[in-house]
């Protein structure tokens, strides 16, 4: 009772007693409202915004795509922004982020996003993108390149090729496969110029996805590819023509299908296969005239300056023997290995008895030159020359006696005699001689009816050669002729026809191992060959082109110009040369300058090109006068002189846009050259001047004996050169000394290559001589047995040298 009571207080108010199912209701809620949490300003459980998942870095192939993501958690809504290398991405708003197509250059690329929710934001770790080459097919980024070589001699061929690899290779000639060869380089066997001149090679590279062939390399396979004065592509090297374009003197034939044939400038040619083919050394130093075989290893040749050599070899290498004589040996004959004969200018005649070791001199007063010599047998011999002279010894050579001279003859030259017996003999010479012939071991001697040189009394040429096999018989003639016999030397047929004749004059002929194979060798290193007993001759090597050239310049290591009757350009320092038909007619001379390339030429002209010899414009700026320029000489890029004949010099002081006189009309200038911007030298004819002013005023300060040709400066020093002897000077030209005897031919021009301060004398005759200051000189080897007109060095390695008939040399070891 006293319970209820008190509840019913507790449950009381002054306003009444609450309603009993409300409170209940209150009390049942109560519990749950303090467990939500009750009032929101005190709550500390809100979501921070989190990346769960990173952006990872892909790889994938070009082409493909690429598809970043991201995972996050936040509070209220979340947005994206995806980044490449920090830079916003249009568009890229969503929780991943797909590169359609990736290319190469999207490699490395980094991708990041930006994450945000209602309140704040975060970025994301970047994701690398790698992208890889797909599977490419190949593509040849360097073709093979087409091969120049000499016969003997290997070709090689490379190929540089990308794609997918592995990479395969199979190399082809003339679209045939090559077993074997397959790398990305081929190399052939030994080459032939019958079987491989011409040839193509190409090669096809593939992979899984395709394959692709090269273009076509053809492979030229010459008879000679360089022919140099040390071997081995060392000293001085012939470019044109080729072999070379020294005159061949005689050819002879040892057996076994070998022949060798020998000329100017010391070259000796051989051949091995009857005469299809040849190769070509420079083993002595001396032209060589004549040689004469009597094995097929022994054999001995003569030349100029009493030159002797014996080869015991067949011809492969030669050793100089002692001849006492310094004057030019013309023909040599051995009876057999020990008793011989060598005959030459000025009555010479030399004997032998012991195989060349030693030689006797032979006096015969008043003989004039000898040309030819032969033996009958071991003791008849044969001796023809100048002055329609023939002599004859009985004794092996020792004692001479005179022939008389048949009527017609007392003033013909004889060049060459022969014996097909010992009785009958025969001898050619000029064309009022024609062919004589003798039946009795050379006592008398009559004309041949028929056998006339040219076809035509105009005295036009002469026989050089003659030569028998058997019945079958050769005479060759200076303007290209060639008279055959086959009836022993009775009646002869000329070839070619009247008013034809061979490319070059002819001075040897040789038959081979039977009477239808002979060679015939002639002017500018040409040989010709015939396979049918003469009815037809073949030139061995190209046919030469009559063209001179006056002067080279280099205008870079690669890019070289020839000056002459035609002008030539080089873009691989000299190497071949194609015609420039842009450059100006009659130009002599050419330099660089700050106004361009420069040329000076005939008729006092000079040129200029501002677009690297493209196009010439004429400079009207020049003196009134006549005469030619045939140098030009730049002391740097503004001042410089064009100078030549008498004419004059004119000097320039703008690059060559205008020009002044400074001096004519004393004598041709061979030579200018400024040591500082006042002190320079100016070389005449025959007097030497100098300035201490810039030109202001020249002094003489040396006269010469000889008219000076050429000059040449270097450092502090000098040289001029004329006649056989030269001058030097090493003080800036204040004062010269005098060398006589450098020489015993005369000179024709100088040259220096600064880079090794070495002066190069050339001679008439293509000789080469070397001095390291003009007081003493040596000889330089030379495959030259022709003109040299001018010879520049680029650096003290690579020069060039050009000349007549075509001449054009060049050394990569500065001549040595």
């Amino acid at each position: 009772m006293g319970m209820h009571n008190s509840q019913r207080v507790f449950f009381s108010s002054k306003g009444g007693v609450f309603p009993g199912a409300f409170l209940w209701l209150m009390l049942f809620f109560i519990p749950f409202l303090v467990a939500c949490g009750g009032d929101n300003d005190n709550d500390s459980t809100s979501a921070a915004l989190t990346i769960t998942s990173q952006p990872a870095n892909q790889s994938v192939v070009v082409g493909s795509s690429a598809r970043f993501s991201v995972a996050a958690t936040g509070s209220g809504t979340l947005s994206y922004q995806w980044q490449r290398d920090g830079s916003d991405i249009a568009g890229a708003q969503g929780s991943s982020y797909t590169l359609a197509a990736a290319a190469l250059t999207d490699a490395g690329a980094s991708f990041t996003v930006r994450v945000s929710d209602d309140s704040t934001s975060v970025v994301s770790a970047a994701a690398i993108l790698t992208v890889t080459s797909g599977p490419e097919a190949p593509v040849i980024t360097s073709q093979p390149m087409a091969q120049l070589v000499e016969q003997g001699q290997q070709a090689s061929f490379s190929v540089v090729a990308t794609g997918t690899p592995p990479l395969s290779y199979q190399w082809r000639r003339d679209n045939v496969d090559i077993a074997g060869a397959d790398s990305a380089s081929y190399t052939t066997p030994v080459l032939t110029q019958s079987a491989d001149d011409g040839t193509l090679y190409s090669v096809v590279v593939s992979n899984s996805v395709a394959s692709v062939t090269s273009s076509d390399a053809e492979v030229t396979v010459t008879q000679t590819l360089l022919a140099c004065s040390g071997g081995a592509q060392a000293g001085w090297c012939w470019i044109e023509p080729k072999p070379h374009g020294n005159t061949m003197h005689d050819v002879q034939y040892l057996g076994a299908d070998v022949f060798v044939a020998a000329g100017e400038g010391g070259v000796f040619m051989r051949s091995t296969d009857g005469g299809a083919t040849w190769t070509t050394s420079f083993t002595i130093g001396s032209s060589v005239n004549a040689m004469h075989f009597v094995s097929s290893t022994l054999g001995f040749a003569v030349g100029d300056q009493g030159f002797i050599a014996r080869t015991n070899d067949g011809g492969e290498t030669w050793v100089p023997q002692t001849s006492t004589v310094e004057t030019t040996l013309n023909d040599v004959y051995f009876f057999d290995a020990n008793l011989g004969l060598a005959v030459g200018d000025s009555s010479t005649i030399l004997h032998s008895i012991d195989g060349g070791t030693t030689w006797t001199p032979v006096t015969v007063p008043g003989f004039g030159h000898a040309y030819g010599v032969s033996f009958a047998d071991a003791n008849v011999a044969m001796v023809v020359g100048s002055g329609g002279a023939r002599l004859r010894s009985v004794d092996g050579g020792a004692n001479w006696n005179r022939v008389d001279t048949p009527a017609g003859c007392q003033t013909c030259t004889l060049r060459s005699v022969t014996f097909t017996s010992a009785t009958t003999g025969f001898a050619v010479g000029d064309q009022s001689n024609s062919i004589m012939r003798t039946d009795d071991a050379g006592q008398t001697w009559a004309k041949v009816p028929g056998g006339n040189a040219s076809g035509a009394n105009d005295g036009s040429c002469g026989f050089e050669d003659i030569s028998f096999l058997g019945n079958h018989g050769l005479a060759v003639a200076t303007c290209g002729w060639i008279a055959h016999s086959s009836d022993g030397g009775v009646s002869w047929t000329k070839f070619p026809a009247v008013g034809i004749h061979l490319e070059t004059d002819t001075f040897g002929a040789a038959f081979g191992a039977g009477s239808a194979v002979a060679v015939v060798v002639g002017g500018e290193g040409q040989l010709y060959r015939t396979t049918n007993a003469g009815a037809s001759w073949t030139s061995i090597f190209p046919e030469r082109v009559a063209q001179d050239f006056f002067n080279v310049y280099f205008d870079d290591a690669s890019t070289a110009y020839i000056l002459g009757t035609k002008s030539y350009k080089s873009t691989d320092s000299g190497l071949t040369w194609a015609e420039d038909l842009s450059l100006p007619s009659g130009a002599n001379a050419m330099a660089s300058t700050n106004a361009g390339l420069i040329t000076a030429g005939n008729n006092r002209s000079i040129y200029r090109s501002i677009d690297g010899g493209l196009t010439w414009d004429y400079i009207a700026a020049i003196p009134v006068g006549s005469g030619n320029f045939y140098r030009l000489y730049f002391y740097n890029p503004l001042v410089g002189y064009a100078y030549g004949s008498t004419a004059g010099t004119i000097k320039t002081t703008d690059g060559g846009l205008t020009w002044t006189t400074v001096f004519g009309g004393l004598s041709a200038v061979t030579g200018i050259h400024f040591y500082t911007e006042d002190i320079g030298v100016y070389v005449g004819e025959g007097r030497i001047y100098r300035t201490v002013n810039g030109g202001v005023n020249w002094n003489e300060v040396q006269r010469s004996q000889w008219g000076l040709v050429g000059a040449a400066f270097t450092g502090n020093g000098g040289v001029a050169v004329g006649g056989n002897g030269a001058y030097y000077t090493s003080d800036q030209g204040a004062t010269w000394i005098q060398v006589t005897g450098v020489s015993t031919e005369n000179f024709r021009g100088v040259e220096s290559n600064p880079a090794s301060s070495l002066f190069i004398a050339y001679t008439d005759s293509g000789n080469m001589l070397k001095s390291v200051d003009g007081s003493s000189w040596s000889k330089l080897a030379s495959p030259v047995g022709g003109q040299i007109n001018a010879l520049r060095y680029y650096d003290d390695s690579l020069g060039l040298a050009v000349g007549g008939q075509g001449i054009i040399l060049r050394t990569t070891t500065g001549g040595e």
